[in-house]
């Protein structure tokens, strides 16, 4: 009796974790899709921008070990109702999908921002434009960055450590650090001081031309912007469904699965999950990684003909770098707010660098050996045990 077939689209945090569960139990022929033939370490993005060479993960080579198929092609249409996928190189049937493209950074909301700037959604994008970035730097020009998220701030104070000529100004319609302790908004502060770097609070971006930036508060000239306002699931999500939220993300039930179709699970920056915390789920690996292994372990179930387990996850902390020498990791309780104890400067740095290697290395552990080898907190008493042991690892 063949196995089922399941097709896992998006090669990324969610998509690789997917894939490892799935395998280990060998209850399914499993294909990933992308139409890039590496998972990016998307994390790193400001330090390819930066001039730093950053590794990638060849897809076929990780998912050998593991018996995935691994599919090099694009989507050009989905067809649920026949459970077929239209692809580049030919269609392909499943008898379950898993939706695991991601999110890409949306500047459409600015007028003329496509047109004028540049947002950064993937390595090659980023290394095409490092040589303009350290052009720039020797002529001590205007880097202009629209939006006060994490993305922008870990781009401008990499930038501002690698390229201290530059004159980098950081706009945000908000503070970019309301959601952190006072400790480490203090520190955020400071370090934007020390490196020069101009914040630029309570200023809307109304609009991007050529050479200058519209704002409430008034006119910017830049000589390179870089958007970064928000982020969006990726498009393909539509293909499958109208019911999305303000940030294009496919509603999905407690385990995953979406609404109207119990054989597609959808994990990571493209899902809608039913969260119960104060504000909506933030879009990162640090998401992903576990949505994406519960989806894998919810569809092996299914096919085994035991009920799919709902989702449960709790934040241990929020992590961003400041450069290669410093950064901030706040510490948080499960449901994402921020609690007093803050890591800054060095040990800060550590723990972050700590992190995004082990999002790298992860996925491809687990394939190459078929071990379960990541766990996330999911209820108060876990988080609390887990907290505990990162905090005594950073102090030790």
């Amino acid at each position: 009796m063949s196995k089922p077939k399941v097709v896992i689209l998006g090669g990324g945090y969610a998509g690789l974790m997917a894939a490892s569960r799935l395998a280990r139990q060998q209850v399914a022929d499993v294909v990933l899709l992308d139409q890039s033939p590496y998972f990016e370490q998307r994390i790193r993005y400001h330090q390819v921008l930066a001039g730093t060479s950053v590794p990638r993960g060849p897809l076929a080579h990780w998912l050998r070990p593991a018996g995935v198929s691994f599919a090099h092609r694009a989507v050009t249409a989905i067809e649920p109702e026949k459970r077929r996928l239209l692809t580049t190189a030919g269609p392909i049937d499943y008898d379950f999908l898993v939706v695991t493209t991601g999110s890409r950074i949306d500047s459409s909301s600015i007028p003329g921002a496509p047109e004028h700037s540049h947002s950064l959604n993937s390595q090659n994008q980023c290394q095409t434009l490092a040589p303009s970035i350290q052009q720039l730097a020797q002529t001590g020009g205007r880097l202009l960055l629209v939006g006060g998220g994490l993305t922008q701030l870990e781009t401008a104070t990499e930038l501002a450590n690698r390229h201290p000529s530059l004159h980098i100004t950081l706009l945000s319609s908000h503070n970019p650090f309301k959601n952190f302790a006072p400790k480490a908004e203090q520190y955020f502060r400071n370090h934007l001081q020390q490196a020069r770097i101009t914040l630029l609070e309570d200023h809307r971006a109304l609009e991007v031309q050529q050479g200058v930036c519209r704002t409430s508060q008034g006119a910017l000239p830049f000589d390179l912007c870089l958007c970064a306002p928000g982020f969006k699931a990726s498009p393909i999500v539509n293909r499958i469904t109208d019911q999305l939220d303000e940030h294009g993300r496919a509603k999905v039930s407690d385990t995953l699965q979406l609404i109207g179709d119990d054989r597609i699970w959808i994990a990571g920056d493209s899902a809608a999950f039913p969260w119960q915390g104060p504000s909506p789920l933030r879009m990162g690996c640090a998401v992903a990684l576990p949505m994406g292994a519960q989806a894998g372990e919810n569809v092996a179930a299914m096919i085994k003909g035991n009920d799919p387990t709902p989702f449960s996850f709790g934040f241990l902390i929020r992590c961003v770098s400041l450069g290669r020498k410093a950064g901030v990791v706040q510490t948080t309780q499960g449901d994402d707010k921020a609690k007093k104890r803050v890591f800054t400067g060095a040990a800060g740095a550590w723990i972050k660098e700590r992190v995004c290697r082990m999002t790298f290395n992860i996925p491809r552990w687990e394939l190459a050996t078929g071990l379960r080898l990541y766990r996330w907190p999911s209820v108060p008493a876990i988080h609390q045990d887990i907290q505990r042991s990162v905090i005594d690892s950073a102090e030790g």
